[in-house]
């Protein structure tokens, strides 16, 4: 039976079954007719209950999929969703995201009226509740990496370039990676009606304090690409976390931190915080010589065969 969706809509969720029936909510009451649109949703190794929150939601939304899939990671949740995907676009934003009335709809007109590849939108967040101890993400007038808790690509395009990189050692600069990859295929328009909303979501003190880790990242992402790093963002990942992280954000975020003298219990753990990361790039400094030697070695052998190959050809 041929099927009606214009829009798929992809999400990746570990163990967050009551923030995730928030987004499926907005996602039920949209502007856009509900057999235009599909949902997939994909267990990313999930342990709690949200495939029972999954099954309940079965007559309310009938176009709602899901996949159980063994613990991995964000990137390879969301390329199995894309594999199986049925319209020629696919919307993505995060499970712990709430999306505006129209989000769908205003997807869909832009894709109609413009040559794109690809849309970013506005992300907001409530200022008022951001403390040391929370994660959000606001974009308000586009941004490079197109953060996929509020973007949408055609389906083609994005199965074409391969769809995420999930090798990447941690679920950071998967995104970016795949936007400047598939702005070599064409447009990636920002929207400001496009919406999405991402709270301030709270994250454990312990948790907090290991975030630097992420930054392996860097060094992967540049050797994948270096003239679409040294474009989009810096000359080199070491400009990126010692120049750009550790001295000018740790420096706006320490200052920031201290705001919260009326709260000196979360003002503490907010220096705290900045202390730990500072002294754990230090520490990290020989592990990522180490980290960006593996991935210049590991790309130029991935060079230097698709040359061979080329050859042989």
């Amino acid at each position: 039976m041929k099927n009606n969706f214009k829009i798929s809509v992809v999400i990746a969720t570990y163990n967050r079954s009551e923030l995730l029936l928030e987004l499926l909510k907005s996602l039920q009451h949209q502007s856009l007719k509900a057999d235009t649109y599909e949902v997939i949703v994909v267990c990313d190794g999930c342990t709690d209950d949200t495939l029972e929150k999954l099954k309940s939601q079965e007559k309310e939304m009938p176009s709602l999929k899901w996949l159980a899939l063994p613990k991995g990671n964000p990137a390879k949740a969301r390329n199995a969703a894309i594999e199986i995907a049925k319209a020629p676009i696919i919307a993505l934003t995060d499970d712990d995201c709430k999306v505006s009335y129209s989000w769908l709809k205003t997807i869909l007109e832009v894709f109609e009226e413009e040559d794109i590849v690809g849309l970013q939108g506005k992300t907001i967040t409530d200022n008022a509740l951001i403390s040391p101890l929370t994660h959000q993400i606001e974009n308000l007038e586009g941004h490079p990496a197109v953060p996929t808790c509020n973007a949408a690509f055609k389906t083609a395009i994005l199965r074409k370039i391969g769809g995420f990189d999930d090798s990447f050692p941690f679920a950071h600069n998967e995104d970016a990676d795949l936007a400047w990859r598939i702005r070599s295929e064409g447009v990636v328009k920002f929207i400001p009606d496009m919406i999405v909303s991402h709270p301030p979501r709270k994250v454990p003190f312990t948790k907090m304090l290991d975030r630097m880790k992420i930054l392996e990242s860097e060094f992967m992402l540049f050797h994948k690409d270096p003239e679409l790093y040294k474009f989009w963002r810096n000359d080199s990942p070491w400009q990126t976390i010692y120049r750009e992280v550790f001295l000018k954000h740790q420096l706006l975020l320490f200052k920031s931190r201290l705001r919260y003298f009326k709260k000196p219990i979360l003002m503490i753990k907010g220096i705290i915080i900045s202390l730990v990361w500072w002294i754990d790039l230090l520490i990290k400094y020989p592990f990522f010589i180490k980290v960006d030697a593996y991935y210049k070695e590991k790309y130029q052998r991935k060079l230097s065969s698709s040359k061979e190959n080329r050859l042989a050809a």
